[in-house]
């Protein structure tokens, strides 16, 4: 096992430095909507790799699961992730935040892009970020889609290094954290959040899946033909549930006199 000491001075500090390098990729006013999806993809594995750090307590300097040849390989691995974004830097132009910076008008892709870096602060908020990276933009589409690719191989190696037992627990407890995390997401972002995470974080598709499962099985369809006739002096019907962003409560309540006749709705 890692010495408790050596872990906080080393492995952790070399995570959120690499988990910065994903922050500092921005998009600018005239890029296309592919090339933002792909900045946005990048962010998701920003995200990844910070929940990760987080169930395998790295990022809570916890070294319980890090062994010293565990903690040589993840060394590694985040070296070659932090390479890939010095081959982008080498040819990304430096600028002006004023001058290349621009809102994405699309209020979807806005609120999802918000979403992942809120998990991502929430994941590295008990370490000590230090100082802030330079930003810079990578504005050729083919370049960032191949750092991209490498960044996600390296990533998904490196998630690897622990035996099947502690893979599974890391595993549970990542599904467990992004279950909650999305429960506040539009239907609208969901999809769009799970067709960026494709390919890219498999712990993400599989919570969108969960959430939409769930809110469909918890709305209320009716099919056919009903009629109500009579008094129904302090009658209490109830329709199906309430579902608004993800949060299932009980249905509607009607009460007083009903005569009603038509087709229900589907």
């Amino acid at each position: 096992m890692t010495d408790p000491m050596n872990l906080v001075l080393g492995l952790p500090s070399l995570f959120i430095s690499c988990i910065q390098s994903f922050e500092i990729i921005q998009y600018g006013r005239t890029f296309e909507y592919d090339h933002r999806d792909m900045v946005l993809r990048l962010e998701i594995l920003g995200a990844r790799l910070a929940r990760w750090g987080r169930c395998t307590g790295i990022l809570d300097n916890d070294p319980t699961l890090i062994t010293r040849e565990i903690e040589g390989k993840l060394k590694l691995y985040l070296e070659n992730i932090e390479s890939q974004f010095e081959k982008a830097r080498k040819k990304a132009a430096r600028y002006s935040p004023d001058e290349h910076m621009g809102k994405d008008k699309d209020g979807t892709r806005a609120n999802v892009r918000k979403a992942i870096r809120q998990w991502t602060t929430k994941y590295t908020q008990k370490c000590h970020t230090g100082k802030k990276k330079v930003q810079w933009a990578v504005h050729d589409k083919k370049i960032l889609e191949t750092m991209v690719c490498n960044i996600r191989d390296h990533m998904d190696d490196m998630m690897e290094v622990f035996g099947p037992g502690e893979m599974k627990m890391i595993s549970t407890t990542q599904l467990q954290l992004q279950k909650e995390d999305i429960k506040n997401l539009e239907h609208g972002e969901l999809e769009m959040l799970k067709h960026l995470s494709k390919d890219q974080d498999e712990v993400i598709v599989k919570a969108v899946e969960y959430a939409i499962e769930t809110r469909q099985a918890s709305s209320h369809i009716f099919s056919g033909s009903f009629k109500i006739n009579g008094e129904n002096d302090g009658a209490r019907y109830m329709f199906g549930d309430d579902v608004a962003r993800g949060v299932v409560g009980t249905g509607h309540y009607y009460t007083g006199d009903f005569n009603v006749g038509g087709c229900g709705t589907k």
